[in-house]
């Protein structure tokens, strides 16, 4: 009763399924992948983070694949839009970081990490935005846990990047 008869909402393709696109069906992902590229897209710092934020609103972990798409499909699909919301992170915080609105890239990291993202970018972003906020021996505990988490290649670029970050702040 939601479509006219005969306008079905998935349709049927040589290579698989897709929504409708006559139907102009707006998904959670859709409105993630817009505001990704409105955030490439933009130069300006403060669009650019409300852009990103809104992503990051959205983003809610791994995506749902029914089973009869099969396990690498889902594999894909989870791994690709983890590293997006990475490299989402990432800009986020460097941005204000610069910025100085340490406590923010402290919430959105720490929130990141939360959700499961063992990254060493994101560690570097919780251990520095600490240490921009003066709170040192709470930074070090931050980075000996992220060390201990990680492997040890990952471990020591985690190490030589706070050091180096931190040798910027001073």
């Amino acid at each position: 009763d939601l479509f006219p008869e005969g306008v079905n909402l998935i349709e049927t393709l040589p290579n698989g399924y897709r929504l409708n696109r006559y139907l102009n069906v707006i998904t959670d992902l859709s409105c993630f992948r817009d505001y990704t590229r409105l955030a490439r897209e933009e130069s300006d710092p403060d669009a650019k983070v409300g852009y990103l934020q809104k992503a990051i609103d959205l983003y809610r972990g791994d995506i749902y694949v029914s089973g009869d798409c099969g396990d690498r499909i889902g594999l894909a699909l989870t791994s690709k839009y983890s590293r997006i919301y990475q490299n989402i992170i990432e800009e986020f915080c460097s941005i204000h970081f610069r910025q100085r609105h340490y406590d923010v890239v402290h919430r959105v990291a720490a929130e990141a990490l939360c959700r499961g993202h063992n990254d060493p970018d994101i560690y570097y972003w919780v251990v520095m935005s600490l240490f921009a906020l003066k709170r040192n021996v709470s930074a070090e505990q931050h980075l000996n846990i992220a060390c201990q988490s990680l492997d040890d290649d990952s471990s020591a670029w985690l190490r030589n990047r706070v050091q180096m970050g931190f040798k910027k702040c001073i």
